[in-house]
């Protein structure tokens, strides 16, 4: 439930980037239900065209165009950052693209939004940065060890979110999604290789049947996210989770049983990441969230793959 002074505030002058990916354009659908009219930076060259049903403004470029996140944050009062490849696996073919992109992208932005006095800037980083947790549910408060160039440069990013923050008196938000899934997630997520292939009605082959993940659906990640323009909690991190554990291997069997369809399960070790970049467990302590935010994931991991094979 939302609280009291979260309900009287009012969106009002929000921009977005990364507009035209999978968790950006599930935000952009979230606000344009609440009848906000975002203005969109989508990542260029376009992956697809940003979704601006309530008249919003789009802008093509690069997350380091100076002139581009200027003219993003200019008459702007909360900016909601997710623009930067998410896959950890191609981090280590392109290590300095995505430390430019989430890292150098970041402070670009944030630097135009000191410059521009946006109020708020909400940053949506990733559980990747909590490496090999040492207990069996993260919080917030788990140091932070990179396994990947993707959550390092993403530890980069929240170190500048706070120097801005402390310096500059911008009030800050920063989300750490567990494993995000649903409706147009990319083609190299495990949930997207595992519904693709039970489609097709071939052996579904995956790179580790054992990592246990924390699978929680794009909808509910963006309605926190939204949730967070407005609510009276500042200048946190929170992580973004069900406190749920599923295998991979329970994950494929799970997609399985949805369709009604028994398959071959096949590991393909490969593929696999390097070894000393596993990690074999990675679900969310997500009380600190449902506390301070009053928000809790509404949709089980059976609805959110039922919701995300009928989406075609």
């Amino acid at each position: 439930m939302q609280s009291e002074d979260t309900a009287n505030r009012s969106l009002s002058r929000v921009a977005v980037t990364g507009a035209n990916g999978f968790l950006g354009s599930a935000v952009v659908k979230e606000l344009v239900e609440q009848v906000v009219a975002p203005k969109t930076l989508c990542v260029a060259p376009a992956l697809g065209a940003c979704d601006l049903e309530a008249g919003g403004n789009a802008i093509y470029a690069d997350i380091c165009d100076a002139d581009a996140v200027r003219s993003l944050a200019e008459d702007t009062e909360v900016v909601i950052h997710i623009a930067g490849p998410p896959s950890v696996r191609l981090s280590f073919d392109d290590a300095a693209e995505f430390v430019r992109v989430h890292a150098a992208g970041t402070a670009c932005l944030l630097q135009a939004c000191a410059r521009c006095g946006v109020r708020r800037f909400i940053y949506i980083s990733s559980a990747e940065v909590y490496g090999r947790p040492r207990v069996d549910f993260v919080g917030e408060d788990h140091p932070l060890e990179a396994r990947s160039p993707y959550a390092a440069a993403k530890i980069g990013a929240e170190t500048l979110v706070g120097v801005y923050q402390r310096i500059f008196g911008l009030e800050t938000i920063v989300f750490r999604p567990f494993s995000v899934y649903g409706p147009g997630a990319s083609r190299e997520s495990v949930v997207s290789r595992i519904i693709s292939a039970a489609r097709a009605g071939e052996p579904i082959q995956l790179d580790d049947f054992r990592p246990v993940r924390d699978y929680c659906f794009v909808n509910d990640i963006a309605a926190a996210i939204v949730r967070a323009c407005v609510a009276p909690a500042a200048n946190q991190v929170f992580n973004l989770g069900t406190m749920r554990g599923t295998s991979v291997f329970e994950l494929a069997q799970t997609v399985l049983q949805v369709l009604g369809r028994p398959l071959e399960l096949r590991e393909n070790i490969e593929d696999r990441r390097p070894q000393r970049a596993d990690i074999q467990r990675l679900v969310a302590d997500n009380r600190r969230v449902v506390k301070e935010l009053g928000w809790s994931p509404l949709t089980s991991l059976e609805a959110g793959l039922e919701l995300t094979l009928r989406a075609g």
